[in-house]
């Protein structure tokens, strides 16, 4: 079985570099894409597994990206951590709108979003099991 797609969308070079390194590390394929636009364009070429997302990104935020892809046949139950460096909050309609399941505050632990991540992955393959 091919390795679950990790796709990181983040304007800061260190994150991107850290979170792929370490994900690579543990087993996953990783995309990256330095904002939203590019993540958009990434997800509907290759459908990832899962989608870590910062909030705040030029050209188009974390939650713009979130809600494009809920548009798409493609991409729409792919699901998103959207990371925040300044502790927002979704509103019950934004989730609704969005395929976000995470939201995390950086600075962030490494492992817990491993652990997300890698629940997410799980639930993701339990899906496609059940549907086939």
């Amino acid at each position: 079985m091919p390795p679950d797609t990790i796709l990181i969308a983040d304007d800061e070079a260190c994150i991107t570099f850290m979170l792929g390194t370490r994900l690579e590390e543990s087993g996953f394929k990783v995309l990256v894409a330095s904002d939203g636009d590019d993540a958009l364009a990434l997800a509907l070429a290759n459908r990832p597994t899962v989608i870590v997302t910062d909030f705040q990104m030029p050209r188009m935020s974390g939650l713009e990206l979130a809600q494009r892809l809920r548009e798409s046949d493609t991409t729409r139950s792919i699901p998103l951590v959207l990371l925040t460096a300044r502790g927002h909050r979704l509103t019950p309609t934004e989730l609704r709108d969005t395929n976000v399941q995470h939201l995390m505050s950086k600075p962030f632990s490494f492992r817990e979003l491993l652990g997300i991540i890698q629940d997410m992955c799980r639930d993701n393959r339990a899906q496609r099991k059940a549907a086939a």
